[in-house]
Protein backbone atom coordinates (compact mmCIF):
# COMPACT_ATOMS: atom_id res chain seq x y z
CA UNK A 1 0.00 0.00 0.00
CA UNK A 2 1.38 3.37 -0.81
CA UNK A 3 1.76 6.40 1.57
CA UNK A 4 -1.29 7.95 -0.39
CA UNK A 5 -3.42 4.89 -0.52
CA UNK A 6 -3.12 4.63 2.93
CA UNK A 7 -3.94 8.09 3.90
CA UNK A 8 -7.01 7.85 1.65
CA UNK A 9 -8.11 4.84 3.46
CA UNK A 10 -7.57 7.07 6.77
CA UNK A 11 -9.68 9.68 5.65
CA UNK A 12 -12.33 7.43 4.35
CA UNK A 13 -12.82 5.32 7.09
CA UNK A 14 -12.46 8.34 9.48
CA UNK A 15 -15.53 10.07 7.74
CA UNK A 16 -17.73 7.84 7.88
CA UNK A 17 -17.75 6.71 3.91
CA UNK A 18 -17.51 2.70 2.59
CA UNK A 19 -15.75 2.84 -0.88
CA UNK A 20 -18.67 2.45 -2.88
CA UNK A 21 -19.94 5.84 -1.14
CA UNK A 22 -17.12 7.58 -1.71
CA UNK A 23 -16.65 6.44 -5.19
CA UNK A 24 -20.16 7.79 -5.81
CA UNK A 25 -19.30 11.11 -4.56
CA UNK A 26 -16.70 11.32 -6.38
CA UNK A 27 -18.26 9.76 -9.69
CA UNK A 28 -15.88 6.95 -9.71
CA UNK A 29 -16.34 3.27 -9.32
CA UNK A 30 -15.86 1.47 -6.24
CA UNK A 31 -13.01 -0.99 -7.97
CA UNK A 32 -10.93 2.27 -8.67
CA UNK A 33 -11.17 3.67 -5.19
CA UNK A 34 -9.88 0.42 -3.79
CA UNK A 35 -7.06 0.38 -6.56
CA UNK A 36 -5.66 3.69 -5.52
CA UNK A 37 -5.70 2.38 -1.87
CA UNK A 38 -3.73 -0.11 -2.73
CA UNK A 39 -1.61 1.42 -4.73
CA UNK A 40 -2.46 -0.54 -7.95
CA UNK A 41 -3.40 2.52 -9.59
CA UNK A 42 -2.72 6.66 -9.09
CA UNK A 43 -5.79 9.22 -9.54
CA UNK A 44 -5.36 12.19 -11.71
CA UNK A 45 -4.44 15.76 -10.19
CA UNK A 46 -8.13 16.54 -10.56
CA UNK A 47 -9.68 13.98 -8.64
CA UNK A 48 -6.97 13.97 -5.73
CA UNK A 49 -7.65 18.17 -5.24
CA UNK A 50 -11.34 17.09 -5.43
CA UNK A 51 -10.84 14.24 -2.64
CA UNK A 52 -8.55 16.85 -0.59
CA UNK A 53 -11.62 19.13 -0.34
CA UNK A 54 -14.12 16.88 0.41
CA UNK A 55 -12.01 15.40 3.27
CA UNK A 56 -11.20 19.60 4.17
CA UNK A 57 -7.07 18.73 4.57
CA UNK A 58 -4.94 19.99 1.91
CA UNK A 59 -2.90 18.23 -0.60
CA UNK A 60 -0.21 17.66 1.30
CA UNK A 61 -1.49 15.62 3.80
CA UNK A 62 -3.94 13.16 1.43
CA UNK A 63 -0.29 12.82 -0.66
CA UNK A 64 1.11 11.79 2.56
CA UNK A 65 3.38 14.17 3.22
CA UNK A 66 2.76 15.21 6.27
CA UNK A 67 4.54 14.45 9.14
CA UNK A 68 2.81 12.64 12.51
CA UNK A 69 3.28 16.05 14.22
CA UNK A 70 1.24 18.03 11.78
CA UNK A 71 -1.11 15.64 11.42
CA UNK A 72 -1.94 15.49 14.98
CA UNK A 73 -2.54 19.30 14.91
CA UNK A 74 -4.18 19.15 12.08
CA UNK A 75 -6.79 16.75 13.25
CA UNK A 76 -6.64 18.65 16.49
CA UNK A 77 -8.19 21.95 14.53
CA UNK A 78 -10.74 20.10 12.75
CA UNK A 79 -13.96 22.53 12.78
CA UNK A 80 -16.98 21.48 14.42
CA UNK A 81 -19.03 21.74 10.96
CA UNK A 82 -16.69 18.09 9.50
CA UNK A 83 -19.59 16.08 10.02
CA UNK A 84 -22.26 18.56 8.94
CA UNK A 85 -20.00 18.61 5.85
CA UNK A 86 -20.03 14.98 5.63
CA UNK A 87 -23.79 14.52 5.91
CA UNK A 88 -24.52 16.68 3.20
CA UNK A 89 -22.12 15.16 0.56
CA UNK A 90 -23.72 12.45 1.28
CA UNK A 91 -27.17 12.92 0.94
CA UNK A 92 -27.17 16.52 -0.35
CA UNK A 93 -28.71 14.91 -3.49
CA UNK A 94 -31.59 13.67 -1.47
CA UNK A 95 -32.80 17.08 -0.39
CA UNK A 96 -35.60 19.04 -2.01
CA UNK A 97 -35.18 22.87 -3.40
CA UNK A 98 -36.56 23.79 -0.27
CA UNK A 99 -34.60 22.48 2.17
CA UNK A 100 -31.04 22.96 0.29
CA UNK A 101 -32.32 26.87 1.06
CA UNK A 102 -33.34 25.75 4.61
CA UNK A 103 -29.89 24.49 5.01
CA UNK A 104 -28.03 27.66 3.46
CA UNK A 105 -30.16 29.96 5.49
CA UNK A 106 -29.13 27.65 8.57
CA UNK A 107 -25.44 27.61 7.76
CA UNK A 108 -25.19 31.28 6.95
CA UNK A 109 -26.52 32.50 10.84
CA UNK A 110 -22.87 30.34 11.36
CA UNK A 111 -19.73 32.46 11.80
CA UNK A 112 -17.62 29.84 10.02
Amino acid sequence: MTEFGKRLRELRIGQGYTQQGLAEVLGVSKSAISMYENGVREPELELIQRMADLFSVNLECLIGNRNEEEKEEHEALESPFVNMKRLIARNGNRLTEEERNKLIELLSDFDL
